[in-house]
């Protein structure tokens, strides 16, 4: 009997493998290359790998490789981390992914776990929607407030997640997206989030006129900062001081002591329009602030003045996110759904993306490596911008390659501190670079030979 068993249940076994072998047979060719088909992915790890093992025998920049413009040359391409000394290079321009939720609604604000494993986006209709990081598809979808998520912030350590809705409400969450707190913090929507370098306390704005600084571990509210006469729109804690920048619909940018909780500074004519965001720089000494006067401002704490005004969008910026590791690069996004890179050294974009998103793009987030930037919009998408490889087409008419170009030529010329302009304002000839077509498959080695050959001729060409 038991022999008899054991042949009758590997005979059926045997029949269902030879009956899926059969179904795959009678599918259609469109159907079997369709389950054939591979994901998407950006994988940085070897370039990455790469670079560490030339760690040691490279001084700097200088020792890196020209990257030329061909995908055979992909290898060499360094990390972002390696970049830094070359802005241009860090404008991610390549349309990768775009993710859309089953339920269809706004994506108010995203952000990236720090290991850079997954991306963490706050919906319209209060659910935390959790993509893979490496090949960019659905993990996990989360209903984890009864309003519209507004903010989302993670602890230094690493070990907390807080997010704050349209009620009021703040909550704490492990990195496993596991609810642990609620607490009321304002009476209004809760516009913003930012932690104290220790991660003892954090910082939260509302519309409710307040800005008030939490004790992270006992839950209250310690100090409350009353002296915005609108609802506040934007905060961000000091990286290493006890300095807070707040930012108001009342048109105005404070300054704040977060020990004392005096107003030490009271920028009233920085902007003249609602302030929609600011941003310390990682180096702690200038911050930047976006708003809808169509300006994005760069502030210097040391001298306590405005140093730099960028123009360029045609309607409100919403957003600003500097880079991980170039403190001179950071990007912002515009009511009208375009996405501007920036480098400090110039006053034209480094690159434009027009028509990025269909609506407005309401938050920006930096992979934790740099080489990807994650953008969201009213429109109800997330799209992952990944930088382009070597001799690689751009394809996309929105991207705008007169001001990507005028930008490297302008970047460059900075740094050898010896530039000529033409009418419009845009560099048009740098002495140093003025007939090479490898100066830009050094500073710009992403872009393709025809782009290069572009660059050449509008460089040679004598001024207006």
């Amino acid at each position: 009997t038991k022999n008899w068993f054991l042949n009758t249940h590997t005979h059926t076994h045997k029949e269902k493998r030879r009956e899926k072998k059969n179904l795959r047979r009678e599918l259609p060719p469109a159907a079997r290359q369709i389950q054939r088909q591979s994901r998407k992915t950006v994988d940085y790890h070897a370039n990455l790998s790469r670079c560490i093992e030339n760690r040691a025998a490279f001084r700097d920049f200088r020792d890196h490789s020209v990257i030329q413009p061909h995908i055979g040359w992909l290898r060499s391409v360094p990390p972002s981390s390696e970049m830094a000394s070359n802005p241009a290079s860090l404008a991610c321009t390549n349309d990768v992914h775009t993710s859309i939720n089953k339920v269809r609604s706004a994506i108010n604000c995203v952000l990236w776990s720090p290991d850079g494993r997954r991306l963490i986006t706050g919906s319209e209709n209060g659910e935390f929607t959790l993509w893979n990081g490496l090949t960019f598809n659905f993990e996990n979808l989360s209903q984890v407030h009864d309003g519209p998520v507004r903010c989302l912030a993670f602890t230094h350590s690493e070990s907390w997640l807080i997010s704050g809705d349209d009620q009021g409400v703040i909550k704490y969450w492990l990195p496993s997206i596991r609810n642990v707190k609620a607490l009321q913090g304002h009476k209004s929507c809760v516009r913003d989030v930012s932690f104290s370098p220790t991660d003892m306390r954090f910082v939260s704005c509302s519309d409710d006129l307040l800005v008030k600084i939490w004790d992270f571990h006992r839950c209250i509210a310690e100090r409350v900062l009353d002296k915005h006469g609108h609802g506040v729109r934007s905060v961000d804690w000091h990286p290493t001081n006890s300095l807070i920048v707040s930012g108001s619909q009342d048109q105005t940018v404070k300054l704040w002591d977060s020990k004392s909780g005096q107003c030490i500074a009271n920028l009233a004519e920085l902007h003249k329009n609602i302030v929609t965001r600011v941003r310390w720089n990682p180096n702690g000494n200038w911050f930047a602030s976006t708003s809808r006067d169509q300006l994005v401002k760069l502030f210097d704490l040391r001298a306590m003045k405005e140093f730099a005004v960028f123009r360029g969008h045609q309607r409100e910026v919403t957003t600003v996110k500097w880079h991980p590791w170039c403190e001179s690069f950071f990007a912002t996004a515009g009511a009208d759904g375009t996405i501007f890179y920036w480098s400090m050294s110039q006053q034209e974009p480094v690159a434009v993306i027009l028509g990025a998103h269909e609506k407005s793009v309401w938050d920006l987030a930096w992979h934790p490596a740099g080489h990807i930037i994650a953008s969201c919009s009213n429109d109800w998408k997330t799209k992952f911008w990944c930088r382009n490889r070597p001799g690689e087409q751009l394809k996309d008419d929105r991207i705008t390659y007169r001001q990507m170009m005028s930008g490297i030529a302008a970047a460059d010329a900075y740094m050898a501190e010896d530039v000529e302009y033409g009418g419009d304002g845009t560099a048009v000839a740098a002495p140093a670079f003025s007939s090479s077509v490898e100066a830009f498959a050094q500073n710009a080695p992403y872009y393709s030979s025809a782009a290069a050959a572009a660059l050449a001729n509008q460089m040679t060409a004598p001024a207006q």
